[in-house]
């Protein structure tokens, strides 16, 4: 009895947390929408991938696996699905 158990018991390193992420102003990211060439079948892509990440905070796989059966025109809606790519 009255042992001391020193080093018995491990000690949980100490860890500093990655800091939170940056975020981008609304300014630039309006400059970005608006350097979209949406007369480009290309720049209107980019220009809804943009206002998906940036208005509705989709995360990129989330998009990566948005069929346009997802979006719902009619009531302004995305329907969450499972990320898997669209069969054409």
């Amino acid at each position: 009895m009255g042992q001391i158990y020193t080093g018995a018991v491990l000690c949980t390193p100490v860890r500093c947390l990655a800091a939170l992420p940056q975020y981008i102003r609304s300014e630039d990211v309006e400059r970005t929408i608006a350097a979209c060439d949406a007369g480009r079948p290309a720049g209107m892509r980019d220009r809804a991938i943009i206002l998906l990440l940036a208005r509705l905070a989709l995360r990129a796989g989330d998009i990566v696996g948005l069929c346009l059966s997802d979006i719902d025109f009619r009531n302004d809606q995305v329907k969450e699905s499972t990320p898997i790519l669209c069969t054409r």
